[in-house]
């Protein structure tokens, strides 16, 4: 769960998920995401997931998509989830260097 003191630079932080390369990384597991469907009208796609975790593989297809407030919406068979996006850190401009031979 997102929260003000979540580190979201931890990848192993309890509950998060990173989609990243077409992996899909969760606490203890990963899918590799493949054969995506995009869905006509719907910021969203359907994968087969090819996952392993806790000792066991399986395959899975799912929905992904962004919600109405940047969440992740992920959809098994019978589940849907949605997990908050940590928020992008600002961008600062790079200093310009001093002028030289002032």
């Amino acid at each position: 769960m997102l929260t003000p003191q979540s580190d979201c630079s931890s990848t192993l932080a309890e509950g998060f998920l990173t989609i990243d390369n077409g992996m899909l990384t969760g606490t203890e597991s990963e899918c590799r995401m493949t054969n995506q469907v995009d869905i006509r009208g719907m910021d969203g796609a359907l994968f087969d997931m090819i996952c392993t975790g806790e000792g066991t593989a399986w395959q899975e297809r799912a929905i992904v998509m962004r919600g109405n407030e940047d969440e992740l919406i992920l959809v098994w068979n019978g589940f849907a989830f949605a997990y908050p996006a940590c928020p992008v850190p600002p961008t600062r401009p790079r200093q310009r260097p001093a002028a030289l031979g002032g």
